[in-house]
């Protein structure tokens, strides 16, 4: 069977079980390990990126309720805390009106989410030139 020109320029594949093999495998290996602990990373940001939003949303609802806003066009004002009377007028949870204070004392910046772009498999060193052994060049010849 005949190969074609980009067939001949392929890159040979390693010997089974030889060494380019093991090294490709170790590569391999330390890139899952990399992938996972990338991914449990993300996942933990996402996580606190979630509980962020839920958090905006509650003191976003606290606010719209005393100012009358239904729709949410506008942003919650930073550092606005209702004061007494707004609060038992609007009849706002005192759990979200203490978050809204500390809120308004520290303010919590939005998290961020990690980059999860793969990076290529980076090429492995040229393997080291074995001068030891003699070459078995007569294993196939047809003597």
């Amino acid at each position: 069977m005949q190969k074609s020109r980009e067939e001949e320029c392929e890159r040979l594949r390693p010997l089974l079980h030889g060494v380019q093999a093991r090294r490709l495998a170790e590569q391999a290996a330390q890139a899952e390990v990399e992938r996972k602990s990338a991914s449990k990373a993300f996942r933990e940001a996402h996580e606190r990126l979630m509980a962020w939003e839920d958090r905006e949303d509650r003191l976003w609802a606290a606010w719209a309720k005393a100012h009358d806003v239904h729709y949410r066009l506008q942003r919650r004002p930073a550092g606005w805390v209702p004061t007494e009377e707004e609060a038992e007028r609007h009849g706002l949870d005192p759990e979200v009106v203490a978050e809204l204070r500390a809120d308004a004392e520290n303010p919590q910046p939005r998290p961020t989410l990690p980059d999860l772009k793969q990076k290529p498999m980076g090429e492995l060193p040229p393997m080291v030139a074995d001068d030891q052994t003699p070459e078995q060049l007569d294993l196939f010849a047809l003597a």
